[in-house]
């Protein structure tokens, strides 16, 4: 019963905060004048799955803080106490909630938040330069993975270009050329060298692709924020084994995750630190630091993982902090218990 209290009421105040930000963040869209109802509705449309994904840890660690302090004023948790509970017991009542809305930003990340951020990203400039840019090509019985080290959209020339052909998740040919050139749909590498994965033959020859218009790649690019769990892992996988620089999709899939992970453990630790304390404004204040907590360390992975060569695994260590604060909410949980 109480499981059953907890939950739908958590999920009462999820969903109630989400339709008031959402208010919010539609009222912020509509004091741009310079959006037509249709591009108002479709910015509105695709902007909710990114705002949610984002916004989900504190949405659900506000709710399950409302609904503590709802037991605390009436002196619920006393009452539960009376009867043998121990307060950490009491806290695992939370956790079914938490999980539930934390697996549901993870299936976000999957397909809905990419999505969204590629929709957004309308505004690239047709002119400069790109760097490391990946490029998708599909057909009925393949698939063509453009890697790009340099594009100049001014000239048209590219340097450092690979080119994966696949059938399946099986690579079966690879194409590499120092320069080229891309005018209107024909992208022209000079003197490539094209390794049969399946025979270990290998050539150097010209090759010619037809693709898309030059000047329609700038919207074209990908950031690694806009594409599907599916394709970063895929991508990830790919540039380890061609030696091609992967770390930036690796970097995109941990922070998907440890945000959808963020769910759980912001809501849980203030609820435990609540709790503890028998203080729903103490737990909102655990919450301020640990979601800060969160996303100091994540900026500062993600600026490790782009910016040196030192491994996922090391980068990793920066997000400890927050499950050690997690792990000190309960263990003052269980010295609570026993007390």
């Amino acid at each position: 019963m109480l499981h059953r209290y907890v939950f739908l009421n958590c999920l009462k105040y999820t969903l109630g905060l989400t339709i008031g930000l959402v208010g919010i963040l539609q009222i912020y869209l509509l004091g741009d004048a310079l959006f037509s109802k249709r591009a108002f509705l479709s910015l509105f449309f695709w902007s909710l799955p990114v705002f949610i994904f984002y916004a989900l840890p504190v949405i659900v660690s506000i709710s399950c803080i409302l609904v503590l302090r709802s037991l605390q004023r009436r002196r619920l948790d006393f009452a539960f106490f009376s009867f043998g509970m121990s307060p950490f017991k009491l806290s695992l009542m939370f956790a079914p909630i938490g999980a539930f809305l934390a697996i549901l930003s993870f299936i976000l990340s999957l397909h809905a938040y990419p999505m969204g951020q590629s929709r957004l990203n309308l505004s690239k400039e047709p002119g400069g330069v790109i760097k490391d840019l990946w490029l998708v090509q599909k057909f009925s019985d393949k698939t063509l993975f453009y890697h790009f080290g340099i594009v100049d959209l001014s000239s048209g020339n590219v340097y450092d270009v690979s080119v994966l052909e696949l059938k399946g998740y099986s690579i079966t040919r690879l194409s590499q050329g120092k320069t080229g050139t891309w005018l209107g749909k024909t992208l022209k590498l000079e003197s490539a060298k094209v390794l049969d994965l399946f025979s270990g033959q290998e050539i150097v020859r010209d090759l010619t692709y037809d693709y898309v218009v030059l000047e329609k790649v700038g919207q074209l690019a990908k950031r690694p924020e806009e594409l599907k769990m599916t394709e970063l892992i895929l991508l990830t996988s790919i540039g380890k084994q061609i030696g091609l620089n992967h770390r930036q999709f690796l970097r995109e899939i941990v922070i998907r995750v440890l945000n959808s992970l963020a769910v759980f453990v912001c809501s849980f630790s203030a609820v435990a630190f609540g709790l503890s304390t028998r203080s729903w404004k103490f737990s909102f204040a655990i919450f301020v630091a640990i979601f800060t907590l969160h996303w100091l360390s994540l900026n500062v992975f993600s600026t490790l993982l782009e910016k040196t060569t030192l491994s996922v695994k090391v980068s990793l260590l920066t997000y400890m902090p927050v499950f050690i604060v997690l792990t000190i909410s309960l263990y003052y949980l269980r010295k609570l218990r026993r007390v």
